[in-house]
């Protein structure tokens, strides 16, 4: 590294306050020590990204997997993805630490990663009672749910600015994290949509006052400080105290009700758009059983021809019409008669292949089969 760049690099962590540092830091130690460990271990590079990713399947039938909740926010999956997500976090926490304080910068991460676990783990079940398994499968990584949670509160301070994404276009601020959300699922791949998202709605918590609460008040922090180990690091040049001027967004009635007609005009379009959504699919699933209904006593009264056999059933008086020779019982030798595929059976999704579980011929019923996991990258 030349001396130019060595200034550079020197320069932006001296500006990086002491919680940024910090975060940053035990995310890189935890990615580089994953590779100075055996592939055995829990932590190393192979490992870790299974051991401690969010995935909903996981803490569903194991509650002692709710660690993955925390714990999925410190791992990453590659190189880019950990530089991408730190270089981030220094540049939109910077500011947002500076008016906090370091102290409460620290809490509201913590806060934060907690937070947006719970919401995408929260959205990931939601879509499974409508048979979408989609997001409860995938296992999450990276700190970028907390990232979007602290870019959605910086924007939501603009007012009505305007924003650039990525330099392609502008857009006003309120718009800009549901912008950035698609154009990361665009550009990148394998990243994760509901980790992004869970952190979006955990800044827009944060904006409205809904959290508020949760947040120590002024002399609490100060306390803190006063410790006896958190005095000397809050003697450091790159630590910030807390300001003497504190202000945490906190709900007051007139913003409470108007937050709560918003939402409740949102979960009623949802409710209706659910509702319409059942009704077609009611109507298209009694026209499928209505059109093999109509096959089934075709079949039965001989009128038609079996789906994925190039035979045609006997007729009523026993004899073999069929172009390829009799469909007959190797026991007993007489003819037997087809059934046809769809009669007889739920309309169910069959468990996909390479599951994890071999099927067995001899049941006529689709043993189940867990989902395997797909590591999406929250960056």
């Amino acid at each position: 590294m030349n001396t130019g760049h060595q200034g550079q690099y020197s320069s932006v962590m001296t500006a990086t306050p002491a919680s940024s540092r910090a975060i940053i830091a035990t995310c890189v130690v935890l990615y580089i020590t994953g590779f100075l460990l055996p592939k055995s271990n829990i932590l190393s590079a192979v490992s870790a990204p299974r051991n401690f990713c969010l995935l909903p399947f996981l803490i569903i039938s194991s509650p002692v997997q709710t660690y993955r909740l925390v714990s999925s926010a410190f791992f990453h999956g590659s190189f880019l993805h950990i530089v991408f997500n730190m270089v981030s976090l220094q540049s939109c926490g910077m500011m947002l630490e500076r008016q906090l304080g370091s102290t409460l910068f620290l809490y509201l991460n913590m806060l934060f990663v907690i937070l947006s676990g719970l919401l995408t783990f929260i959205v990931a079940l939601l879509g499974l009672p409508f048979g979408f398994t989609a997001f409860a499968s995938q296992c999450a990584i990276g700190y970028s749910g907390v990232i979007f949670a602290l870019v959605t509160i910086q924007a939501l301070t603009r007012g009505s600015e305007e924003l650039s994404v990525m330099g392609m276009f502008s857009v006003p601020a309120h718009y800009y994290p549901f912008a950035m959300l698609v154009i990361n699922q665009i550009l990148l791949a394998n990243v994760s949509f509901v980790g992004h998202l869970g952190g979006v709605l955990v800044g827009f918590c944060y904006h409205w006052g809904f959290l508020g609460w949760l947040f120590p008040s002024q002399e609490t922090v100060r306390s803190w400080e006063s410790w006896g180990h958190l005095r000397k690091i809050s003697s450091l040049d790159c630590f910030v105290d807390c300001p003497s001027s504190l202000s945490i967004p906190s709900a007051n009635q007139t913003n409470r009700a108007a937050i709560a007609d918003s939402i409740s005009s949102i979960l009623q379009s949802i409710r209706a758009t659910a509702r319409d959504a059942r009704q077609q699919l009611s109507a298209s699933l009694g026209q499928q059983e209505y059109e093999l209904a109509n096959v089934d006593e075709d079949i039965e009264s001989g009128r038609a021809e079996t789906p994925g056999d190039d035979r045609l059933l006997s007729d009523e008086s026993g004899q073999d019409v069929s172009r390829t020779g009799p469909i007959s019982s190797q026991s007993s030798g007489q003819t037997k008669k087809p059934v046809f595929p769809g009669k007889g059976r739920s309309l169910r999704a069959e468990a996909p292949s390479g599951s994890g579980q071999a099927s067995n011929p001899s049941q006529s019923t689709t043993s189940s089969a867990m989902l395997g996991p797909t590591i999406a990258r929250l960056e």
